[in-house]
């Protein structure tokens, strides 16, 4: 039988896949009829593309997948001897470094294709509310403009929140995020942080990929440019992902950041390994990934200790490196747990109790799916190639056929990991594991669930292997294409919410609707904003200002002082008098209650007229309360107006009408609205 012409079939394949996103582009740009005839078919296929059926998708795939490894680990791990090594076949080095070269500009064009509605649609971009727009972009601009950005003075205060905050409860100054917020406006620097991350995960996933994971020995051909092919398209699909805006290279990072550990492991003395080791904690956080990173590296560490019988300086003084970076990133943050005269309110943090059943069932729920700031995307094309892949090697195995025993314990072994952190995330609230979280404060303060930022890396690596796996089989060039066209596609049309919006697709993949619902400018609605501060006519310094309905991270965007925030550190004292205002409003709702004294990472205005409104508990997966939802009115608010003005409160931002605001010790100023915002505030002040 004739073979198949790999080179050509992967120019072929990389033209294939640069026409399916370009005719995607063309159509959102072009509104020609033929074009809107196939876009309003595609849109009525996508919308019809129900939960159910992806549901079904992924857990066949995923019981294919497990069904499959735990096959190939028996067989697998029973055989000692080495698989065959294939013969090597030199190559034309400076054109193999020259089709590389081009397959990843090709991916460089992806990207930015992607990243493209930052630059065409400006501040008119769908943006993630959730843990992004709602506060930690408006924190640092706040630090940002501060003037206290670099400062290492512990008992330095940001005045703009809660009379005074300390800079551990905001984003740290020593970081890339915060310099380009100094640098340049504020929108310019968060669409730049967006492109910096996704080109670092792209670098550092077809680093890691190429040197450790797929070695060129083992994959045939000595620099076989499929194998590359393979390797940058993997790498591209995980530079796609929605990252975490505000961690920075967190997640996207940690690839680029294992690569430089496991050169130290295997001794390569190159001055770059620890330039990448030095320059991760600039740009990643702490408290989200770097105290768990650690605890992984040094575990390597130990391993490689006790199986080689002898220490790794090397590969130590990285480590010591990146902790003592870390320390001094975060200096503020560390010193609020050492300070004894800190009282954190996460000490008084009261969490649910799931039960075993639902524990198990929020474990699936994570293997399979993601969370809200951790997304792997992983649930149709890569766990598919992953369950294919296995399946594949498995009747191989069968047929007593040979199999790459490396790869299948690489996949086995990341599986496994993934099941392991999807374990620790879903009882992280278990009744057995809830005592001891209340027992043991620091259960709450570093959580262990946390690990489960490793899955999208984890999965990356399985789809990786996957693809070289199923590249093995006949036609296998064209299934692999297959599965990295597929999600790429899938990244572009269901977690870029700009497309999304453009196309006119209505499912919710990627999380709530809500979340995304409205635009960088309409969120900020800095027009209206400034109409407010003309009318109060002071100095904003000379008062301070909550918010009702809306996020306070709006009014800290727009230069006013707050007395409500959304963040995960500040001074329990501060809950307690903050607590009063709201207290009979609390005593309303049980829900709201439970919500704000078990966890007040959202010290906000909470009423119980308006629980249930767009998940109001807090906004949490709320854009606010916007025009449309102008009907309400607050009929039978109860605030601690004395308790408010104690703190130096004065002025109300309320997205609802307060029909008892006389009752309240409130004067009505005035309705504000702009024609280009979503919002239409009511402003009172307390008498």
């Amino acid at each position: 039988m004739k073979t198949l012409n790999l080179k050509k079939s992967t120019v072929a394949i990389a033209v294939i896949s640069a026409a399916v996103i370009l005719l995607l582009v063309l159509a959102i740009i072009f509104h020609g009829s033929v074009i809107a005839f196939i876009k309003r078919l595609a849109v009525r296929l996508l919308n019809g593309f129900e939960y159910s059926y992806r549901f079904k998708i992924a857990y066949f795939s995923a019981l294919v997948l497990l069904a499959g490894m735990f096959f190939l680990l028996f067989k697998t791990f029973l055989p000692k001897a080495a698989p065959k090594k294939e013969p090597s076949v030199a190559v034309d080095q400076p054109a193999f470094k020259e089709k590389e070269k081009k397959l990843l500009l090709f991916a460089v064009i992806i990207i930015w294709i992607f990243w493209a509605p930052y630059l065409f649609q400006g501040q008119d971009i769908h943006v993630k509310i959730f843990d992004n727009l709602d506060s930690h972009i408006p924190h640092t601009k706040v630090l940002s403009e501060s003037g206290n950005a670099f400062s290492l003075d512990p008992n330095t205060r940001l005045d703009n929140f809660l009379n005074g905050i300390a800079l551990s409860g905001v984003d740290s100054g020593f970081n890339v995020l915060t310099w380009l917020f100094i640098i340049f406006p504020p929108f310019v620097a968060f669409a730049l942080n967006d492109l910096l991350v996704r080109l670092v995960a792209l670098l550092g996933m077809m680093l890691l990929l190429k040197k450790h994971i797929i070695k060129p020995e083992e994959a045939g051909k000595t620099g076989d440019i499929g194998q590359h092919w393979l390797i940058i398209g993997a790498a591209l699909c995980f530079a796609l992902l929605p990252f975490y805006p505000a961690g920075g290279i967190s997640i996207a990072g940690i690839p680029l950041l294992l690569y430089a550990f496991l050169n130290l492991l295997e001794h390569e003395k190159k001055l770059t390994n620890f330039l990448i080791i030095f320059i991760f904690p600039f740009y990643s956080k702490l408290a989200l990934v770097g105290f768990f990173i650690a605890i992984v590296l040094f575990i390597v560490f130990v391993v490689d200790w006790l199986k080689k019988k002898k220490i790794n300086f090397l590969y130590l003084g990285g480590l010591g490196l990146l902790t003592v970076v870390y320390m001094f990133t975060h200096f503020h943050l560390v010193y609020s747990f050492i300070d004894p005269d800190f009282t954190s309110f996460r000490e008084e943090i009261r969490t649910v109790i799931w039960s075993t059943a639902e524990s198990v069932k929020r474990t699936i729920h994570n293997f399979l799916f993601e969370r809200v700031n951790v997304v792997g995307a992983q649930h149709i094309f890569v766990i598919g190639a992953a369950a294919l892949a296995v399946a594949f090697s498995s009747v191989k195995i069968i047929k007593k056929e040979k199999v790459n025993p490396r790869y299948i314990r690489l996949i086995s072994t990341l599986v496994i990991a993934v099941l392991s952190t999807s374990i620790l995330w879903g009882f992280k609230y278990w009744k057995g594991i809830v005592p001891l979280r209340e027992k043991f404060q620091i259960l709450n303060a570093f959580d262990l669930s946390r690990f489960f930022w490793f899955n999208p890396l984890l999965w990356y690596l399985i789809f990786a292997l996957a693809l070289l796996i199923i590249s093995k089989m006949k036609y296998g060039k064209i299934m692999a294409a297959i599965f990295i066209v597929g999600q790429l596609v899938f990244m572009f049309v269901f977690y870029n919410w700009e497309y999304r919006h453009l196309l006119g697709i209505k499912s919710s993949f990627a999380g709530s609707p809500l979340t995304y619902s409205l635009t960088y400018k309409e969120f900020y609605s800095e027009s209206l904003f400034k109409k407010i501060q003309q009318h109060i006519n002071r100095p904003k310094k000379d008062y301070r200002v909550v918010s009702l309905g809306i996020h306070p991270g709006i009014s800290q965007y727009n230069g006013f002082y707050t007395l409500d925030i959304y963040t995960d550190i500040y001074p329990l004292e501060y809950k307690h008098q903050f607590r009063k205002i709201i207290e009979k409003e609390l005593e309303k709702s049980e829900i709201i209650r439970i919500g704000f004294d078990g966890n007040a990472k959202r010290c906000f205005l909470l009423v119980s007229e308006l629980h249930g409104i767009n998940k109001f508990r807090g906004m949490a997966f709320s854009r606010g309360i916007t025009k449309r939802d102008q009907h309400l009115k607050l009929k039978n608010l109860t605030l601690n107006t004395d308790a408010l003005k104690a703190l130096g409160g004065e002025y109300i931002f309320s997205a609802v009408e307060i029909v008892n605001y006389k009752e309240n010790q409130l004067t009505f100023e005035g309705i504000f609205k702009d024609s280009e915002s979503p919002w239409k505030i009511y402003l009172y002040r307390a008498r």
